[in-house]
């Protein structure tokens, strides 16, 4: 097996060197020597022609397709013969034809993740709003029933009266003030009609 002329490229730097060279002169890494019977790859990016068992280009780092060309009748690992229409090869089961996932395919995933995430923040979003009114809601009706509450007591305590204002919608009781029968609005929006104790 006879030596192939030309460079060959560092795989741990990238530097160009002779291919009968055993070392690297740059850093020093072991440099393995192609030889002319090895099966080889072309880069798809550099064009730079690659021993068949690398897995990504020793000069620009692209990563290197293991697929069977129309053209080429035979594994690009183990030189098998392949017939037509073959998947595998039936020696050592390396993949004929590999799907490869482009640019495109890329974007079209990250937009469709980002639109189901953008999703999800806007329900997330809502959920919270939603929750938030009904917290707010809850806090008005308990600050409505704590001064229907104190002022009932209030006015137990220095008023014999039994007549009230009452809210049509939430059922607030109010007393007779001047404030209340000049507004006769509740709290809630409710309208507050007059009560009195006559059916009592």
């Amino acid at each position: 097996m006879d030596d192939i002329p030309g460079l060959v490229y560092c795989p741990k730097c990238n530097e160009e060197i002779p291919n009968r060279l055993k070392f690297c002169t740059n850093c020093g890494t072991p440099i393995k020597k192609i030889k002319k019977d090895e099966l080889f790859l072309k880069c798809p990016k550099c064009h730079v022609r690659l021993p068949s068992h690398l897995k990504f280009c020793t000069k620009c780092g692209e990563r290197l397709e293991r697929v069977m060309s129309p053209k080429m009748g035979k594994c690009p690992i183990c030189n098998t013969t392949i017939k037509p229409g073959m998947r595998f090869c039936t020696e050592c089961g390396t993949p004929l034809k590999k799907a490869r996932i482009g640019n495109a395919d890329i974007s079209r995933e990250l937009r469709r993740i980002r639109k189901e995430e953008e999703i999800r923040n806007k329900e997330k979003e809502h959920r919270l709003g939603i929750e938030s009114k009904i917290l707010q809601t809850g806090d008005m009706i308990f600050r409505s029933i704590d001064k229907t509450i104190k002022e009932t007591m209030e006015d137990i305590g220095t008023s014999k009266k039994t007549d009230h204002l009452v809210c049509d919608t939430c059922g607030s009781y109010y007393p007779i003030t001047r404030e209340n029968q000049i507004k006769r609005k509740c709290e809630c929006g409710g309208r507050l009609t007059f009560k009195g104790n006559e059916g009592r």
